[in-house]
């Protein structure tokens, strides 16, 4: 197996390890590219900030996201999937004896359900 030859550096705002200089594909048999030797201006491509880096911050690597970052990505998902069920939870209570058809009165209950849903899961997030 072949040493990585992209230089990286770990990002400071979400700690995802980032490219800075991505190795050439058709250069694998040549010597890799010397460490950059100036700050360089790196944009994360997981949270898009920018930062300047030193050359002692670079190092042999892949990129890869941090392990923080798939901890915020299913909390995200799982807040997205708690407030849907909750909304479709309330339409379904408000709509309960009402002909599900597409309605303008079907379509405000639903708008409604789904407004008070994400008050309940914003509410839930203070409270944690």
């Amino acid at each position: 197996m072949t040493a990585s030859h992209e230089w990286v550096v770990q990002c400071t705002a979400c700690r995802c390890i980032i490219t800075v200089r991505a190795a050439d594909p058709q250069a694998h048999m040549q010597e890799p590219e010397p460490r950059p030797t100036c700050r360089l201006l790196v944009t994360c491509s997981c949270c898009w900030k920018a930062f300047l880096y030193r050359p002692e911050h670079f190092f042999n690597g892949s990129p890869a996201p941090s392990p923080e970052c798939h901890r915020k990505a299913r909390a995200e998902a799982r807040t997205e999937s708690t407030k849907l069920i909750a909304a479709a939870v309330i339409a379904a209570i408000r709509l309960n004896k009402e002909k599900i058809e597409n309605s303008p009165a079907v379509h405000s209950k639903v708008s409604e359900s789904l407004k008070l849903a994400e008050m309940i899961v914003a509410r839930m997030k203070t409270l944690s």
